[in-house]
């Protein structure tokens, strides 16, 4: 990814609440990229270099009438907005990387707690680059996007000191993006091919890869893109690893080629013509996740467009639409359309709701 891109993936994922991880050979731009958009976005950015330090100089346990506490350092903001920018990570010894796990997931540092108006960004150079990185503890490689930088001259015969990039970041999320409902595409595809979004047996070697949490991650992710491009399939592949992310590519571009919700609802497309089980499974769930907001009318004529595609579809959609907490479920399954397919797949038995 070039650094004119880069600059694009950040400020989207700090404003999704994501915490990201440039990766690049010595001298690509990382820390000029990061200064520069703090600098667009009116923000401070606040840099570490964890290679010179120890986790004493981050935190230090402190006695006191009710125990033991913490005592961090006054580098860490207490208020305002910025990025907070952990230069060096790989060069840090892995006792400094492990104090900073939980803080890039969910912006807590034990007692301490990141401001809501701050981001938190890494970079650091890669093992075969010979700048004295360390290996990235495996937990800590699972809770961010990892962004691969490439040198580019372009950019670089471009490069204008006075010139601020023209993204900038505008939206400061509440906290940290830590969970999200698996997105229609994921729930297509494991449906088809669950092979596509389970953890690789050489997985301790990668930097991205499928696991509960970054499919948890990309699926929130995913949620506050409704148009994706080239940069959005970089962020989701620095989360669950590039195969993962094509193959899901694969199944939004195919969504693209199947009838809309609103084709649907006036009753202008035709379930026949979807013949392909991949694509009706792709089409299933995106179809429901978006009745779902649109409501009662809209989840009934889903229902019914899907019904010719059989039972297991339908008993699939019926768990898809009502497992989403408890007021929401609750509301949906109270949909006449909903409780018509329960009464359908109790009475066929292939899902004994009644007995339930």
């Amino acid at each position: 990814m070039r650094i004119s891109q880069a600059e694009i993936a950040l400020v989207r994922c700090v404003e999704a609440g994501l915490t990201v991880f440039l990766h690049s050979q010595p001298g690509t731009g990382k820390t000029k990229l990061v200064e520069r958009i703090a600098r667009a976005s009116g923000v401070e950015c606040r840099a570490l270099s964890l290679a010179l330090m120890q986790p004493e100089d981050i935190r230090v346990p402190v006695p006191t009438a009710a125990g033991l506490s913490w005592r961090y350092a006054d580098i860490l903001p207490r208020e305002g907005r910025g990025i907070l920018f952990l230069d060096e990570f790989p060069q840090a010894h892995e006792s400094v990387q492990s104090v900073f796990g939980q803080l890039l997931y969910q912006g807590r540092l034990d007692e301490y707690e990141l401001p809501a108006g701050w981001a938190v960004v890494c970079a650091g150079n890669r093992l075969e680059d010979r700048a004295a990185a360390h290996a990235i503890p495996t937990q800590i490689r699972n809770r961010v996007v990892h962004l691969q930088l490439e040198p580019s001259l372009e950019d670089w015969l471009q490069y204008d000191p006075e010139v601020l990039p023209r993204v900038r970041i505008e939206r400061w999320p509440e906290r940290k993006l830590e969970d999200g409902r698996p997105h229609p595409l994921m729930a297509a595809i494991w449906k088809t091919r669950p092979q596509t979004l389970s953890t690789p047996s050489n997985w301790r070697d990668l930097l991205a890869w499928p696991s509960p949490r970054t499919l948890s991650l990309a699926s929130a992710y995913l949620a506050t893109r409704p148009e994706l491009d080239e940069i959005d399939w970089r962020v989701v592949g620095g989360l669950i690893g590039e195969p993962a992310a094509a193959e899901l590519r694969t199944y939004a571009e195919l969504r693209h080629e199947l009838p809309t919700l609103e084709e649907v609802m006036e009753g202008r497309a035709d379930a026949s013509k979807v013949t392909d089980p991949v694509a009706r499974w792709v089409a299933a769930y995106s179809l429901a996740e978006e009745a779902v907001r649109e409501g009662e009318p809209a989840m009934a004529a889903v229902l019914d467009f899907c019904r010719p595609w059989g039972s297991v579809i339908e008993a699939a959609l019926f768990a898809h639409v009502v497992r989403r907490g408890a007021a929401m479920g609750l509301k949906v399954y109270q949909w006449r359309c909903v409780q018509r397919l329960a009464v359908h797949l109790d009475q066929t038995g292939i899902v004994p709701v009644a007995a339930r």
